[in-house]
């Protein structure tokens, strides 16, 4: 547990849209929703490997104290650029729509 005002559990009858506009920085295991704050245009932060993992467009700390260093200090821009935003979205269509696999680059 970490005790920082600025990070707060999201309750559980929020919905996707809501959390997106009301938040810069999201941090999830392994979850998709990673993937579609990509593509509402901010960067998530992601705990382990998932099928978007290593595509530029998420944060993803290596070791367990790179994670509390990102999140202690949240030192980082969360806004994506156009180009990260197209490239989460067309990641998110493939796994949404072509494979349940990782793509390859």
């Amino acid at each position: 547990s970490i005790n920082h005002k600025n990070i707060k559990v999201c309750p559980s009858n929020m919905g996707n849209i809501e959390i997106f506009k009301k938040t810069n920085y999201l941090i999830t295991p392994i979850s998709s929703i990673g993937l579609e704050f990509a593509c509402f245009g901010k960067r998530p932060i992601i705990c382990g490997k998932t099928s978007y993992t290593g595509y530029g467009f998420t944060k993803e700390p290596s070791t367990r104290s790179k994670y509390f260093n990102l999140i202690s200090n949240l030192n980082f821009s969360p806004r994506l650029n156009k180009k990260e935003i197209l490239f989460a979205r067309k990641i998110y269509y493939i796994l949404d729509n072509i494979s349940n696999q990782r793509i390859n680059p």
